[in-house]
């Protein structure tokens, strides 16, 4: 069995690995995942430990203190899709280029051996490039350069890609990109000293690509419109409610060049919401029934439901404000809740028409950079307008076979009733022990909705529960594994340009007939 070290800077992909090396059980690799801080610490632990092959991020290949380890053939893979993999080449470094998720990555390892890399580095004259070596074409020798030598042979590369060099936030370790001044994980500020020497170190002549990506970004910031993501689950007791209640708080907590991002979650759980008791909203204040009592008054006086509007100072008088403050920190976190009705029999009889106006006010007017809703499991009117409304459905999943029968059932019957775009459906599997305790595995969840992109992957953890008795969300414990694995689903959520490959279909595609 090969053992394989992969090195990784960025916290949240380093989780997201390790949380699939533990829990994938079918896949024959001894893999290691190390977070890369600096180099003396790379080189002390590679040094200590013996690995067949070392799989390194082109983000810290890029960085400045990093040296190709003497005697070590590596393999490199891009971090983003769309990277310059020139950094590979230059450096003698196999280029496994781009990984859609960590699975895909794992396999690819797995199905390799040792000596792939000299394979793969062959030129067309057959010629191998080694890490370590460059070949002096007039006197037929190979040399080995020293460190120094190395870095002059990157030199050029790390120039063109200043742009994408690795920064990385002092309070939870998130990769950060040269221009950024806060980080969008936890909002925490980047030092004004430390942008400028940042900034400085990118060559002002070569930074016209950099400079029309900046312009398309603001554009793209004037142009923003608000998201709406719901999480839905057939089945209760999956851990929905927890999901959408610490997905607001951890978007809250991110901040882009234009502001502190704006959340308003809604409870659309109108039979027995929890979002209330979650995230200790106020029993007192007002909820969704004040707000519909306002829109049927107005429909009373003879206003069409699609012209009811109202502004954004209208919107937050119907609103719950909560504020999260960090024990170790004055970082406050402010979210909007719409609370579901707090008597089951005032949520007897709304029309649907009501909720739709409310949703849309929410999602027009309301200046919210994302609206969570948090649904029932059924197909009542105030599900089904947040899963037509939304713009991404997060479908929750547990390692039982009830859960995967309970969704394929909601999904044929959205199916019958309407033209619903299943394109934007993503699957979270939550609540992940050992596949020994279970007998289902995540692959055999993912295999049974192939058609759907698996985001998110959350361990079973009994501080999330403690949290939630609290009324305190997970999600402000930046250095928690729920946070960072949560992170992920963040990253898909923020991210337009996704791209997951589906799974083959696997022991439930049974069910999908």
């Amino acid at each position: 069995m090969n053992k394989v070290l992969i090195v990784d800077n960025r916290a949240a992909y380093y989780q997201n690995i390790k949380t699939r090396i533990e829990i994938s059980d079918e896949l024959e690799l001894d893999a290691e995942i190390f977070l890369y801080t600096d180099y003396s610490e790379f080189q002390e632990h590679i040094t200590k430990n013996h690995y067949d092959m070392i799989a390194v991020v082109s983000g810290v290949i890029m960085s400045d203190d990093f040296v190709i380890p003497a005697e070590q053939k590596l393999l490199g893979y891009l971090e983003r899709k769309n990277s310059d993999n020139s950094i590979f080449a230059n450096s003698g470094i196999v280029d496994l280029g781009y990984f859609n998720d960590s699975f895909e990555m794992l396999q690819t390892l797995e199905k390799m051996q040792p000596n792939d890399a000299e394979i793969k580095n062959e030129t067309k004259n057959e010629t191998p490039v080694t890490a370590l070596s460059v070949e002096n074409t007039n006197a037929e020798t190979t040399i080995k350069p020293d460190a120094e030598e190395v870095r002059g042979i990157r030199s050029e590369t790390k120039a063109e890609n200043a742009a994408e060099k690795a920064f990385f936030c002092s309070n939870c370790g998130t990769k950060l990109l040269p221009e950024t001044r806060f980080c969008h994980i936890c909002g925490t500020p980047v030092d004004d000293a430390d942008a400028m020497i940042r900034n400085a170190a990118i060559d002002r002549d070569d930074r016209t690509d950099d400079i029309e990506k900046l312009v398309a970004e603001d554009l793209k910031l004037q142009r923003h419109q608000c998201k709406v993501v719901s999480s839905y689950a057939a089945k209760g007791g999956v851990g929905k409610t927890t999901i959408a209640a610490n997905l607001a708080v951890l978007l809250a907590r991110t901040t882009t060049d234009r502001r502190k991002t704006r959340v308003c979650i809604v409870d659309f759980n109108i039979d027995f919401g929890n979002i209330r008791t979650t995230l200790n909203f106020s029993r007192k204040d007002v909820t969704m029934i004040d707000w519909l009592a306002n829109i049927d008054a107005k429909i009373g006086e003879g206003i069409d439901p699609k012209e009811i509007k109202y502004s954004k100072e209208e919107i937050e008088c119907f609103l719950q404000k909560k504020s999260f403050k960090k024990t170790l920190s004055n970082d406050e976190t402010e979210i909007y809740g719409l609370i579901a009705p707090l008597i089951h029999k005032d949520s007897m009889g709304i029309p649907e028409k009501s909720f739709e106006v409310m949703l849309r006010n929410l999602k027009e007017n309301g200046d919210f950079d994302y609206i969570i809703c948090d649904t029932g499991n059924n197909t009542r009117d105030s599900s089904f307008t947040a899963l037509e409304l939304s713009d991404k459905i997060l479908l929750i999943a547990t390692q039982d076979v009830t859960t995967v029968d309970c969704n394929d059932s909601f999904l044929k019957t959205m199916d019958e009733i309407s033209d619903f775009d299943k394109g934007k459906v993503y699957l979270v599997i939550n609540n992940i022990i050992s596949a020994k305790e279970t007998g289902v595995s995540v692959k055999d969840i993912e295999e049974a909705v192939p058609e759907f992109p698996c985001i998110g992957r959350i361990r079973r953890n009994t501080s999330v529960t403690l949290a939630n008795n609290k009324g305190i969300p997970a999600a402000l414990d930046s250095g928690a594994p729920f946070t960072r694995e949560l992170s992920e689903i963040v990253s898909a959520i923020i991210d337009e340009d996704l791209e997951i490959k589906p799974k083959k279909k696997g022991i439930f595609s049974f069910l999908r007939k």
